[in-house]
């Protein structure tokens, strides 16, 4: 089955104490229907951690954030819905 959206991992990194994390960055097209929170954006944000790892975490797509306190099963990842519009909260150009 076709996934309803583009992915993009980081590589995996250690923080705080936790290790194996890894973020994944996820866009969305429009879809038909609409769903119900496509207004809010086209990208989500998610943090990857090893199973029985607790973390408290930020994650952030320029000034757009989500705050998250999760305990992970290794399975599923935890983050943002529809966070904001890509286009409108990143540049393609140096600046």
């Amino acid at each position: 089955e076709e996934q309803p959206y583009g992915t993009w991992f980081s590589p995996t990194f250690d923080a705080a104490g936790a290790r194996g994390l890894r973020l994944e960055l996820r866009t969305y097209g429009p879809t038909s229907p609409e769903s119900e929170d496509q207004h809010k954006g086209n990208c989500a944000l998610f943090l990857h951690a090893s199973a029985g790892s607790h973390v408290a975490f930020k994650l952030s797509i320029a000034k757009c954030s989500e705050s998250f306190e999760h305990q992970f099963d290794g399975e599923e990842p935890c983050g943002s819905k529809r966070l904001c519009f890509f286009e409108q909260n990143l540049s393609t150009q140096n600046t």
